[in-house]
């Protein structure tokens, strides 16, 4: 057979072409591992093992006071919850975990909820996260409501509780009703389901506004020596932080404390009664009206209890598996 030195000459071009290329951009590729969980927002999350790696984000710098963010949970109550997911990860499991958050306009703005259950569903899969919020709510209220129907239908697994800010909304506050209020609302919510699991929230915190009349004298000349004085009210408004905080939290820790219920004190975290308020403030993370909070805001608040909710399952996974 008669070889053509042309086409050999261009075969090995085309080779040394093709090696160079492989060589060059092998340099460039990422291998991806085996098992790769990527979460975000501004981190990425890895799932190692058996367990998550923490979630972990800066604050913002005037925050100030901070403790330690985890679930109060002394009877791991939420095992049954962290085993569904942890078996729902490694694909055993033929159902979906559902998680519903119900509570006032924090939970009806859908920020805060959906930036939790975001993260979840991204880290867990097929993990089912919806929420239920009503503007105005209170335990109370929400009890009577008609939505509270929707939570039936759904049959979740673990039902996050976030009221307070409302029932704390008061000149006089009665912690005495509240805890009622809320033993109503479990009450219900226990007797339709059973077996489902719950989570309570504290709210992240709230200014009370005040508004300070003031007469101004107006002087007026009335003749050349004589004058007559008149008198116009003025209206000014200030923002105080609401001095039934800490209480309203506190009862709702009672409550889940008394009941051997998990909770996670939001409030508490970011300062308590001596700065919570003040470091949303200063952040600038509060909308004008000092009790609703910004996108930017409700997204932190997001992050901070899916944290809190890793750190938990991580915890659990490491002395089960």
């Amino acid at each position: 057979m008669r070889i053509n030195k042309r086409s050999i000459l261009l075969t090995s071009i085309v080779f040394f072409s093709l090696s160079f290329v492989t060589t060059v951009v092998g340099q460039n590729v990422i291998s991806f591992p085996s098992s790769l969980s990527c979460i975000n927002t501004k981190n990425k999350e890895l799932k190692k093992g058996n367990d998550i790696s923490p979630f972990d984000f800066t604050l913002p710098t005037t925050f100030l006071g901070t403790k330690s963010n985890v679930i109060e949970d002394k009877t791991q109550s939420l095992s049954a919850i962290f085993k569904k997911l942890y078996i729902m990860q490694q694909g055993g499991l033929a159902d979906t975990v559902r998680i519903i958050q119900i509570g006032d306009s924090h939970i009806r703005g859908l920020i805060y909820p959906q930036m939790v259950g975001d993260l979840l569903m991204h880290t867990f899969g097929s993990l089912k996260y919806t929420n239920i919020g009503i503007n105005g709510a209170t335990c109370h209220s929400f009890a009577k409501s008609k939505k509270i129907e929707k939570i039936f239908a759904e049959n979740p697994d673990l039902i996050i509780i976030s009221f307070g800010t409302n029932e704390g909304y008061k000149r006089h506050y009665d912690a005495n009703l509240h805890y009622v209020q809320i033993a109503e609302l479990v009450k219900i919510l226990r007797d339709k389901l059973p077996d489902v699991h719950l989570l309570f929230t504290t709210p992240p915190g709230s200014y009370m506004k005040y508004r300070i009349h003031k007469y101004v004298r107006m002087t007026t000349k009335h003749h050349k020596k004589r004058y007559r004085y008149r008198y116009r009210k003025t209206t000014s408004i200030i923002y105080k932080v609401n001095p039934n905080n800490g209480a309203a939290v506190s009862t709702i820790c009672k409550y889940a404390n008394e009941h051997s219920l998990p909770y996670w004190d939001l409030f508490g975290f970011v300062g308590g009664e001596g700065g919570a308020c003040q470091n949303w403030s200063y952040a600038q993370l509060m909308c004008p009206d000092h009790v609703h909070y910004l996108p930017e805001g409700y997204r932190l608040q997001g992050e901070l209890l899916y944290q809190a909710f890793i750190k938990a399952y991580n915890e659990y996974v490491s002395k089960q598996f």
